[in-house]
């Protein structure tokens, strides 16, 4: 590990994002590393983040554009060149998906927090519930007592 990045606050943006992808960029060129994974928590829905392992380094192709590879090529024209394309947007797809890993970890993040919290109030709730309960028995008891203690005082006289 040559890097962890961990403080992006509710709110990242892009510019954390390339930070990120810049350090890992670096040290793939440099030959540092010869893969570099952005690991993540996935968020699926409020109650289920599910954790990932992406390899952002060497880009690889979609599984889905391998089976098309198998069918019918076609030729398209590109202006400028693919390789001028492919050189300016290889750097920008790193960046997406190092923003969207930074966006699943904070939305997965804030989703483990609200269910924390709805389940601390949840117990709280049923804590004040039981407090309640046994206060009033308490009450009820020395209420009783004292109804008792005053008609015991009244019958000896």
């Amino acid at each position: 590990m040559i890097a962890e990045f961990i403080n992006y606050g509710d709110k990242p943006s892009m510019n954390d994002a390339t930070a990120i992808a810049q350090v890992a960029v670096d040290a793939f060129l440099k030959g540092e590393v010869d893969t570099v994974y952005v690991i993540y928590a996935k968020f699926i829905n409020t109650m289920t983040q599910q954790p990932v392992a992406v390899q952002l380094l060497p880009v690889q192709p979609p599984a889905d554009a391998e089976q098309e590879g198998k069918r019918e090529t076609i030729e398209y024209i590109y202006e400028p060149d693919p390789q001028a394309i492919f050189q300016a947007l290889l750097p920008r797809y790193v960046d997406v998906v190092v923003f969207q890993a930074i966006l699943e970890a904070v939305a997965s993040e804030q989703s483990a927090s609200m269910v924390a919290m709805k389940n601390a109030t949840d117990s709280a709730n049923e804590l004040i519930q039981d407090l309640t309960l046994t206060y009033n028995k308490a009450r009820q008891a020395a209420i009783t007592t004292e109804i008792l203690e005053v008609v015991s005082g009244a019958e000896a006289l």
